[in-house]
C-alpha cells in the first residue's frame, strides 16, 4: 500500500468535527449532547487534547486515530484548550494539516463572567496556584484566563486555515435557554438529522461555578446531617482524603471575585473591543453579554 493509501485511510477515521472552546463555556455538556445522535460519535476521553504540543501531539496520529474506533456519519471530540492561544500555540495550524476538512464548534459566552469564572475555576478546583486576579489577570495577552476570552483573535487562528462557513459559533447563553432550538442548528451544520432529541438534553454537566458548587456542597452536608446525624456525618467527613476534600474547601472558603478598577475597566474595553469584532464576524448579537 502506497503512502498516500495509508494517509487516505487514517484521514477516513479521523474526526470531522471539533469542538474548540472555549473553556468553561459548557463544552462537556455539549459533548454530551452530540453524543447522544445516533449519527454521532464523540470521543469517549473528552479533551484528547492532541493538537496541543504540549500535551498530546507527540503521541502520534495512530493514537489519535485510535479514539474513534466507531464508525459514525460525524466522529467528534472537544479540547477548549484549542482556543488558548498564545498560552497553548498553533493549534489551528496543527489541526488543518491532519484534519482540513474538519467542521469547527466555538462555544463563547459573556466574555467577563467567562474570564471570572476560568480564574476560579483554575484556582479553587483544579488548584492551580495562582496569584490575586489583579495580578494572574494583568497581563491580556499572556493571562491563559483572558486569552481564552478574545474569542475574536483565536477566531482569526481558525479562518487562516478553516472557511467561515465551517465554523459554528454557539453563544452558551442560547444552548442553556433554547437548547433543543439550538442543537436543532448544530445537527443541521453537522448534516445530521436536526429533528433529534433526547430527554438527557435536561441534564447540565460540570457547571462548576462558585456559586453551584457551594450550593451543592452545603445541600450535600445538610442531607448526610439529617440522614444520619451530625456527630457521625461529621465522623465521615473527616475520615474522607484530603485530596478528595480540597476542592470543595477551597470553594467553600473562596469569596467571590470582584474585580477591582482600573483592572475592571481595563478588562471590559478589551473584551468589548474583541466581542464587537466577534458580532461583525458571525453577524450574531450576543444580546445577554455585559460587553
Amino acid at each position: 500500500m502506497t503512502e498516500g493509501a495509508d494517509e487516505a485511510i487514517l484521514r477516513h477515521v479521523l474526526p470531522n468535527l471539533i469542538v474548540i472552546g472555549a473553556a468553561r463555556c459548557g463544552t462537556t455538556s455539549l459533548h454530551r449532547y452530540l453524543n447522544l445522535h445516533p449519527q454521532i460519535f464523540m470521543s469517549v476521553e473528552k479533551e484528547l487534547n492532541f493538537f496541543i504540543a504540549e500535551r498530546n501531539w507527540d503521541r502520534g496520529l495512530a493514537w489519535y486515530q485510535s479514539q474513534f474506533p466507531e464508525p459514525a456519519d460525524v466522529l467528534g471530540e472537544s479540547s477548549p484548550g484549542y482556543s488558548r492561544h498564545p498560552t497553548l500555540g498553533d493549534v489551528a495550524e496543527r489541526m488543518a494539516s491532519i484534519v482540513p476538512d474538519a467542521k469547527l464548534i466555538y462555544l463563547v459566552r459573556d466574555p467577563v463572567k467567562r474570564t471570572v469564572s476560568d480564574y476560579l475555576f483554575s484556582r479553587c478546583v483544579v488548584g492551580v496556584d495562582l496569584p490575586e486576579a489583579e495580578v494572574a489577570l494583568a497581563d491580556f495577552d499572556q493571562s491563559p484566563q483572558v486569552v481564552s476570552s478574545r474569542y475574536a483573535t483565536q477566531l482569526d487562528l481558525y479562518l487562516a486555515h478553516y472557511p467561515l462557513e465551517r465554523i459554528h459559533v454557539v453563544d452558551t447563553a442560547d444552548l442553556r435557554s433554547k437548547r433543543v432550538e439550538t442543537l436543532s442548528r448544530i445537527f443541521r451544520f453537522l448534516g445530521v438529522d436536526d429533528a433529534f432529541e433526547s430527554p438527557q438534553f435536561t441534564v447540565e454537566y460540570n457547571a462548576l461555578d462558585q456559586d453551584w458548587l457551594k450550593k451543592r456542597a452545603r445541600a450535600f452536608a445538610r442531607v448526610l446531617d439529617r440522614t444520619i446525624g451530625e456527630q457521625r456525618a461529621r465522623q465521615i467527613r473527616a475520615s474522607v482524603p484530603r485530596s478528595v476534600q480540597r476542592p470543595f474547601v477551597r470553594q467553600l472558603q473562596t469569596p467571590a471575585v470582584e474585580l477591582a478598577e482600573p483592572l475592571r475597566s481595563r478588562l471590559t474595553v478589551c473584551l468589548k473591543g474583541e466581542a464587537d469584532r466577534l458580532r461583525a464576524l458571525t453577524g450574531q448579537r450576543f444580546e445577554t453579554w455585559s460587553v
